[in-house]
């Protein structure tokens, strides 16, 4: 069996990574959204840095990845609309980062204000890559798969 490769440098290994903090931004985004709803304003501060930390870094981070390395393999494999959609809401996410980054924590109102608008936009884009990206992974794992099987048959045949 081999190791599928999507793009340079771009194996499962990562794909399954970079799926997993999709996973991972689902979680925060839940959070998120729970601390909007029913923190208390010292909590609320608390979590403004946290909040900011994660789209600065760690959010940051996966975006670049998924745009530098998964996006031009899915483009080329028909997705280049979805792939449109997706970077215009990376950039959504990345303007809110902006502004979040202005609101005071002492403005409890806009801060949940904020963590609810972040916390709507990064799961619905969660969810949106969901719809095509874990497709086309299921078709390039099938693919992979019926590769593997017909080596198999072909050694068989032959020996």
């Amino acid at each position: 069996m081999h190791e599928l490769t999507l793009s340079a440098g771009m194996s499962c290994e990562r794909l399954r990574r970079a799926l997993r903090e999709d996973r991972s931004a689902w979680k925060f985004a839940v959070f998120i959204g729970n601390v909007a709803e029913h923190a208390d304003t010292k909590t609320l501060t608390r979590e403004h840095a946290l909040l900011q930390h994660f789209l600065e870094g760690h959010l940051e981070s996966h975006f670049v990845q998924e745009e530098r390395e998964l996006f031009p393999v899915l483009a080329q494999r028909g997705h280049a609309r979805e792939i449109e959609e997706a970077m215009r809401q990376h950039g959504e996410i990345r303007r809110l980062r902006e502004r979040f980054a202005k609101v005071s924590s002492d403005d409890p109102n806009t801060m949940r204000a904020f963590l609810s608008d972040v916390a709507r936009e990064l799961k619905g884009h969660v969810r949106y890559e969901a719809a095509f990206v874990y497709d086309d992974l299921k078709h390039a794992e099938v693919d992979e798969y019926r590769e593997d099987i017909d080596a198999l048959l072909a050694d068989v045949a032959g020996g």
